[in-house]
């Protein structure tokens, strides 16, 4: 599957949006573990401001790829946190650290707007976007493993997990 990957936040109000990051997976052919490279992902939510330090992708299952600029997974699962390369959920004592994925996250307000191109594989069971909060995923946008009990078919849809 390739995957472009952009993420926007609106917080507050609909005129207010913030580029959290942007990433084209211009990275030579191989594991994108510890890739750091797009634009963005540096947004420190405490200051309301980018910061000098990105994050970079973790691999969570399997070996995702880069393949001639695409994301491609095949039952494997990357993340890349919204600001960073500190991971973890921290304590107070990190609020507003530049480097901390803690100062990148949403904190229980706002809205987040994702954007990205999927192509699948004619034999895929699932595929799709995660949202997490730290290492529990929230939010999954995509087609689940399971057929819709209406139509018997794999079907996109969007599943929340957790509040």
């Amino acid at each position: 599957m390739k995957i472009p990957f952009i993420i926007f936040a609106c917080v507050f109000s609909p005129i207010y949006a913030q580029v959290i990051g942007v990433d084209d997976f211009s990275y030579a052919n191989g594991s994108i573990a510890g890739e750091s490279g797009g634009t963005g992902f540096n947004y420190d939510n405490f200051d309301q401001t980018s910061t000098s330090s990105s994050s970079d992708w973790d691999v969570l299952f399997g070996s995702p790829t880069i393949v001639n600029g695409a994301l491609t997974t095949d039952g494997d699962g990357t993340i890349r946190e919204y600001n960073g390369p500190l991971e973890g959920a921290g304590n107070s004592s990190n609020n507003g650290q530049d480097d901390h994925e803690r100062s990148g996250a949403v904190r229980g307000m706002g809205q987040i707007f994702y954007r990205c191109s999927i192509q699948r594989f004619n034999s895929a069971t699932w595929s799709g976007l995660s949202s997490y909060d730290f290492s529990t995923e929230r939010v999954f946008f995509g087609v689940p493993a399971q057929e819709n009990p209406e139509s018997d078919e794999l079907e996109f849809g969007i599943e929340i997990l957790g509040a």
